[in-house]
């Protein structure tokens, strides 16, 4: 079996010694060997598992989310099945309210940049940038409930 320093298994997933460290005590990593002097030594199992945990963080996973997924306590069966589920049912209900958030928030602006295209169409460059305008008074806007 091949086994890992931790300074080597930082460099190589891109994550800190402390948050490996931090992982380890959370129970999202196996239990890792120690050697003779009591460093960590991490297997192939180990640096996959770091690696898979990055991803997941990537993709808007909390680490409580990971641990339920691939924690080490004992989780066997429907049960386990039946916890993932939720985790990605939520992640996924999450995620769509983002896109929908962020598609709202894309409509706002090409509003703003074709009412830009607009006035520096008939206008030209001597003109107020209507976005500018809109944008300094929408606190007041806000308030009232418009743009």
């Amino acid at each position: 079996m091949t086994a890992f320093p931790i300074g080597e298994v930082a460099r190589t997933t891109g994550v800190t010694v402390e948050a490996l460290r931090y992982y380890e005590q959370q129970g999202l990593l196996p239990r890792l060997h120690r050697s003779a002097g009591g460093a960590r030594r991490f297997g192939e199992e180990a640096v996959s598992r770091v690696r898979f945990i990055k991803q997941a963080q990537a993709v808007g996973l909390t680490l409580k989310d990971i641990r339920a997924l691939v924690g080490t306590a004992p989780i066997t069966g429907g049960h386990r099945c039946r916890s993932t589920r939720n985790i990605l049912a939520a992640r996924i209900a999450d995620l769509d309210q983002r896109l929908a958030s962020m598609q709202a928030f894309r409509a706002i602006l090409k509003e703003y940049l074709d009412a830009c295209e607009r006035t520096l169409g008939a206008q030209g460059e001597g003109s107020d940038c209507p976005t500018v305008t809109a944008l300094g008074h929408y606190p007041r806007a806000a308030a009232s409930g418009t743009r």
